[in-house]
């Protein structure tokens, strides 16, 4: 079974796509698609504003990049849901 990046498992538990995500961060799709398949790094404002996307502290989002999963997914998941 393929492990999937943080970003993407945000995005799965959200339900939104990758377009969505990348127009609320006013940011092109292909830049997002790089962040999430780890081709690009992630520069701290960027890492602020995808949090604040989905409701989470950026040390949060950070540590769950750093430790590679979704600490909490229940959690994370509450916090995604009241924002939507």
């Amino acid at each position: 079974m393929k492990k999937l990046t943080v970003l993407k498992q945000l995005r799965a538990m959200s339900g939104f796509g990758q377009q969505e995500i990348a127009n609320a961060l006013k940011i092109e799709r292909s830049t997002y698609t790089k962040w999430e398949n780890k081709e690009k790094d992630l520069a701290l404002s960027q890492i602020t504003q995808i949090a604040a996307f989905y409701g989470l502290g950026p040390n949060a989002l950070t540590k769950m990049i750093l430790d590679g999963y979704v600490s909490s997914p229940d959690v994370v998941a509450s916090l995604i849901n009241k924002k939507i």
